[in-house]
């Protein structure tokens, strides 16, 4: 879902262009106020090392097989290297 579409449906608008017409008045009333909004919530999470969601055991980290996180997610089978259909 983009961010327009959400905002649509947040909004309750049943016409995109109603939700258009809302956001470039905010934006005309209030310029430069999503970018600063977006430099203050971000600001602690660039100043932190942010945590991966897949923990890498040592013994993946040192060997460097090049195997992916989770086997068998890199190729499907029946697909050739772009993921299409071989045949």
């Amino acid at each position: 879902m983009n961010s327009q579409s959400y905002v649509q449906m947040r909004a309750g608008h049943s016409q995109g262009a109603i939700t258009e017409r809302y956001v470039h008045a905010a934006q005309v009333a209030h310029p430069g106020a999503a970018d600063r909004s977006e430099e203050r919530i971000f600001a602690a999470v660039e100043a932190a090392e942010v945590p991966s969601s897949v923990p890498i055991s040592t013994s993946e980290a040192t060997s460097g097989a090049g195997e992916a996180a989770f086997p068998g997610s890199s190729q499907l089978p029946g697909l050739d290297s772009n993921q299409q259909p071989s045949g």
